[in-house]
């Protein structure tokens, strides 16, 4: 597979390793909506819980993952870690107690408020 990003079509026919929809549904329905609105109609795999048996199967070539792109900042042998070309998006929400006071946290908000438009 050349390096880039990949068009989700050439992972068809792969098994997806994926969390129940159960545990999960938003996710579920993200990454399965996008393997369906690329015309393909994954084989589901919901099987394994442990992100440490996951990586093993997904390393063992037997099956694929869609992650948060930041789960390659944890790269581990065996895995390569790829953009999907136009893949799917998900909000993600910062939430903080309303009194909060500890300087790490009111720093950490200053960062979010200087680079998200909508933080309250």
């Amino acid at each position: 597979m050349p390096p880039g990003p990949v068009d989700l079509r050439l992972l068809a026919g792969s098994r997806l390793l994926i969390w129940q929809r159960a545990q999960a549904p938003a996710y579920y329905d993200l990454v399965v909506g996008a393997f369906r609105d690329a015309g393909l109609d994954p084989v589901v795999d919901t099987r394994l819980r442990r992100a440490t048996t996951r990586v093993a199967e997904i390393a063992s070539g037997e099956t694929v993952a869609v992650l948060p792109s930041q789960a390659a900042a944890f790269p581990q042998p065996g895995v390569r870690y790829r953009a999907i070309q136009g893949g799917p998006t998900a909000s993600v929400d910062v939430v903080w107690q309303a009194a909060e006071s500890r300087r790490e946290v009111l720093a950490a908000l200053d960062v979010v408020r200087l680079n998200v438009v909508d933080v309250a």
